[in-house]
């Protein structure tokens, strides 16, 4: 049910982005014209590639492979991982998730370099709903529980939201509703306490299917009609 909504609802979607983001498309690509080929070219190329995410998603991957070409080339530490993890999604997105998972695990390696810890718990985030898209349950685990480990430890409720959901799904995907309740129960309130509007529609989408299953058809068409105005980018996986 969730995935039927979210794609009449990407359609709808699509066309809102597209239309509020030309201009800033416009802006990335004047400047791309007088930057060098350093971190300013690096991150107009970069942030081109997130504008085209879920619209274009060949554009998002071939400009997030020019940056990070460029940023090896240079060989900066930071946006190796920023654009190896952003391709992880892209590639997330469009279901090759060999790739997602090899950018994904690239991107770590470069992100425990910086020591960005938030960053490598999105990547774990990432990372670990790939695994659960391409059905290696054993796999997506420790790198959800990982998430969760380093944004406690940190104090980031939103990844720990993240996580969270994350956890929800494999569980979901494996047909484990009642262990996969309680996951969609805590990201949903840490969503909320944190404002991510898009993470609580996500959680909302989750809790109504598992009411479906229940038979508790109430409950789910409320959890629906709060979920579908926050559901913008409830589809696309994280990028920074």
């Amino acid at each position: 049910m969730k995935k039927i909504i979210l794609l009449i609802l990407s359609g709808f979607i699509n066309v809102i982005l597209y239309s509020q983001d030309t201009v800033q498309l416009r802006k990335f690509q004047d400047s791309l014209s007088i930057a060098n080929n350093d971190t300013s070219r690096i991150n107009a190329l970069r942030k081109i590639g997130i504008l085209y995410n879920g619209i274009k998603p060949d554009s998002a991957i071939y400009f997030t492979k020019q940056a990070l070409v460029l940023a090896e080339k240079i060989n900066w530490i930071k946006g190796i991982s920023q654009n190896c993890l952003n391709l992880g999604a892209y590639f997330s997105t469009i279901s090759v998730f060999d790739s997602a998972v090899y950018f994904e695990t690239k991107a770590l390696k470069a992100a425990e370099i910086v020591g960005d810890k938030n960053r490598i718990a999105l990547i774990y985030i990432n990372r670990g709903a790939a695994y659960t898209e391409s059905q290696q349950y054993e796999k997506a685990m420790p790198d959800l529980t990982e998430a969760i480990r380093i944004s406690e430890e940190i104090g980031n409720k939103d990844k720990q939201a993240r996580a969270s959901q994350g956890i929800c799904e494999l569980y979901l995907y494996q047909g484990n509703n009642n262990a996969a309740l309680p996951w969609g129960e805590k990201a949903l309130q840490l969503a909320k306490e944190v404002g991510n509007n898009e993470l609580q529609g996500t959680s909302e989408m989750s809790l109504a299917g598992i009411c479906m299953e229940k038979n508790d058809l109430k409950k789910a068409e409320q959890l629906l009609l709060d979920a579908i105005p926050k559901s913008r980018a409830a589809y696309k996986i994280d990028v920074v």
